[in-house]
């Protein structure tokens, strides 16, 4: 297990190339050639769509990083995954044994017709 010395390694800095091999290291996943392919769908996906709550987004993660000194380098990356995945419509099947209901929004320049929708997990 070598997620203590990545978490270390990461606090001072590390470079963009090692970044993917140090995240798997400290969360402990091994990724697969169908998971980079779901992930590049959903960011293809990402830059499709600019929705409100990307802004929110971006605050959150900086007010995050700027309060806490181990993750503060990985502050670009960590919104593009989050973007990535508050477009996952893979989420919505949790929504079948909640009382929540996920978000919905039209696309952007488009008539607020039933082809426009755009239903999305929150954040």
């Amino acid at each position: 297990n070598h997620a203590p010395l990545s978490r270390e390694f990461s606090k001072r800095g590390c470079p963009i190339s090692l970044r993917g091999q140090l995240w798997k290291q400290m969360l402990g996943v091994a990724i697969e050639e169908v998971d980079r392919y779901y992930y590049d769908q959903l960011v293809k996906h990402v830059c499709s769509y600019d929705m409100l709550v990307d802004k929110l987004i971006r605050k959150d993660i900086r007010q995050t990083s700027a309060n806490d000194s181990h993750y503060f380098v990985f502050e670009d990356q960590f919104y593009q995954v989050m973007l990535a995945f508050t477009r996952d419509t893979a989420i919505l099947k949790h929504f079948h044994n909640s009382s929540a209901t996920p978000s919905k929004a039209y696309q952007k320049g488009k008539s607020e017709s039933p082809e426009h929708l755009i239903i999305y997990p929150p954040n």
